[in-house]
């Protein structure tokens, strides 16, 4: 699941990491936010064409069409498992015409410790120099205003497994414009998201504990994203990367 995640990179780090134009008028007022929650907006990244990709707004959180028409409440959709999105009626027209990218510097999970307890702490790439291109499905619905997304998870592996069972789809870069593009058929797609799901397991990611004030969605502040201050923590996850093969007759069974 991702819940929680935050985006702090300098706009023109934002810039260069998605090829987009300085003068996108989505990076206009551009601020590091700490701890963006759902049903706030957030940034996605769309395409106009091979390499021409624009900033979109979009709520985070996807209403059922059925629900927004009747009025009935329902939780808005902040995650899709990559595994059946493909398969779900109500993602068709997201995933067929709506596939995008949120941008963000780490996520947050928190670790069940006690019967009551949750931990959080703060996922990321070794020292925050990367940002993550989160898979994502975004529908407009019957307001193009009111264009809503979510993001795609995967089971987790590496620390993520500790922590929690799910975690964001990372899609690397040279597969931007392959997701992106509108045109793509199912098979294709379904190619990229099995590579996706290969490649965000082997990640090389870190993680730490960080406070409890992040469980406010009112928050929004550097420390946020900063390791815990109290006796026992942090309590780092070390990283390694994925070992290879004791011999050629021997392939990898990662995926």
């Amino acid at each position: 699941m991702c819940g929680r995640f935050f985006l702090v990179a300098p706009a023109v780090q934002v810039l260069d990491a998605f090829g987009l134009s300085p003068s996108d008028p989505g990076i206009a007022g551009y601020q590091p936010r700490y701890n963006i929650t759902p049903v706030q907006t957030i940034l996605t990244i769309t395409s106009l064409g091979p390499g021409r990709r624009i900033i979109s707004p979009a709520i985070w959180g996807m209403v059922p069409i059925w629900a927004a028409r009747s009025g009935e409440p329902v939780k808005p959709l902040i995650n899709v498992r990559s595994e059946t999105v493909l398969e779900k009626p109500m993602f068709r027209r997201a995933v067929n015409s709506g596939r995008c990218l949120v941008p963000a510097s780490g996520f947050f999970e928190w670790l069940t410790s006690g019967e009551k307890s949750k931990v959080p702490h703060v996922i990321q790439r070794p020292g925050r120099k990367q940002l993550m291109a989160l898979a994502a499905v975004a529908d407009p619905g019957d307001d193009p205003s009111q264009r809503a997304a979510a993001i795609l998870t995967r089971a987790s592996a590496g620390p993520v497994k500790g922590i929690h069972e799910r975690m964001p789809m990372v899609i690397e870069s040279d597969d931007f414009d392959a997701w992106l593009d509108p045109n793509r058929r199912a098979t294709d797609i379904q190619d990229i998201l099995s590579r996706a799901s290969d490649r965000t397991a082997s990640m090389e990611l870190e993680c730490f504990e960080v406070g409890r004030a992040v469980g406010s969605a009112t928050a929004n502040s550097p420390d946020l994203i900063e390791p815990a201050t109290n006796q026992d923590a942090p309590r780092e996850v070390k990283v390694r990367k994925p070992a290879k093969p004791a011999a050629p007759e021997q392939p990898g069974l990662f995926g």
